[in-house]
């Protein structure tokens, strides 16, 4: 009863969501609007649709805007005719969609970046600024193994640059598979994972904590901290600031992971296209998507970008944490217990055990609705 009553409350929050099925077949429904806090101008994906629709005069764009994190969840209960045709979400969210049925494959055409490819096959193409967990450092005033600064209220600190960087060997690599596949070989309580997560956060808790990606920016440019371990788009922000106001410093940067191992690399998000699709709209959506994803930002053509382009190419690349699992499991593992686990107050292993509870509620379950 309870299974039926919580589908009925998602089926009523899709109707609000997404309203009626579009019927009109020359027109395709395209939801961007992810990108928005994606460090992507909006500008230049909407330049993509112009020359689109150039290509393709008898079709019409309409623009949906997300109203929430999950809607595309919550509309996937009612069916792929209620996904808009071409959509850009998170890698998480594609994978339960991608398992339902619900997105078109894309292998051979799409590329394969690991992130949007599920039981073997790819399902998306690649958008918005890959993310890189790397430590940024002024080579004048650092040496590897010396303390860095990190964002202590970014949610994903702990998990992208610490713990990713050390679950980055085989036996890591090996365990997060099953845990991503949901088969039942690994678990959160595994030693293999508690031990990792303990010398995380020893590491975690020697580094300096600022209050926000601002307040690190702010020291890594006055010289009051030297190096800073920062991912996803706040690489790009850091780098944009520096240049802006400390050139000197700009010039001479360098990048290091945590571990000589590899670095924590990935997409977050990607293009998708809903399945049901006629032939003909498919092909026409198959082109916008790729389209969209071909969209690149205006990177800075200098030395230090060369630089960076250089050790992340010549790194070895393991995956980001959380762009796995889902946005429930990741936000409840910062919001639940992080605090008193990074306190002290509680063990490795009762943080696993919790960790290993919100994942068997808000992956394995969300998996079998």
């Amino acid at each position: 009863m309870r299974k039926i009553k919580a589908v009925s409350l998602m089926v009523i929050a899709a109707l609000l969501l997404g309203g009626c099925v579009k019927k009109d077949p020359d027109t395709i429904t395209v939801d961007i609007s992810v990108l928005g806090s994606a460090c992507i101008s909006l500008d230049g994906v909407r330049a993509a649709y112009s020359r689109w629709q150039e290509d393709n005069p008898g079709h019409s764009i309409i623009e949906r805007e997300s109203v929430g994190s999950n809607d595309l969840v919550s509309l996937a209960v009612m069916g792929a005719d209620h996904l808009p045709d071409v959509f850009v979400t998170d890698s998480r969210t594609g994978r339960l969609l991608a398992e339902a049925g619900l997105v078109v494959d894309l292998t051979g055409l799409a590329p394969d970046v690991d992130t949007f490819t599920y039981g073997g096959e790819v399902f998306a193409y690649p958008v918005s600024v890959e993310s890189a967990s790397v430590i940024v450092y002024d080579p004048n005033l650092w040496e590897e193994g010396s303390m860095v600064g990190y964002d202590s209220q970014n949610p994903y600190s702990f998990a992208d640059c610490y713990l990713s960087s050390l679950i980055i060997d085989d036996v890591g690599q090996d365990w997060l598979n099953h845990m991503v596949v949901a088969d039942g070989q690994a678990s959160f309580t595994d030693g293999v994972f508690v031990d990792r997560m303990d010398s995380a956060l020893d590491l975690f808790n020697e580094d300096i904590p600022y209050e926000s990606v601002t307040e690190l920016i702010d020291a890594f440019v006055s010289g009051e901290c030297p190096a800073v371990f920062v991912t996803g788009s706040n690489v790009r922000l850091l780098l944009k600031t520096v240049r802006t106001e400390n050139s000197e410093l700009y010039e001479r940067i360098e990048f290091a992971s945590l571990t000589n191992e590899g670095l924590p690399y990935g997409y977050p998000y990607g293009v998708f296209i809903r399945s049901g699709l006629e032939d003909d709209t498919l092909a026409e959506c198959v082109h916008l998507a790729s389209e969209i994803a071909s969209f690149e930002m205006v990177a800075e053509d200098d030395d230090t970008t060369e630089r960076f382009n250089e050790f992340v190419g010549r790194s070895d690349h393991s995956r980001i944490l959380s762009q796995y699992f889902i946005y429930d499991f990741w936000y409840l593992a910062y919001e639940k217990n992080f605090d008193r686990f990074s306190a002290g107050d509680i063990t490795a292993e009762e943080y696993a055990s919790i960790l290993q509870n919100f994942y068997e509620m808000y992956y394995i379950k969300l998996r079998i609705l």
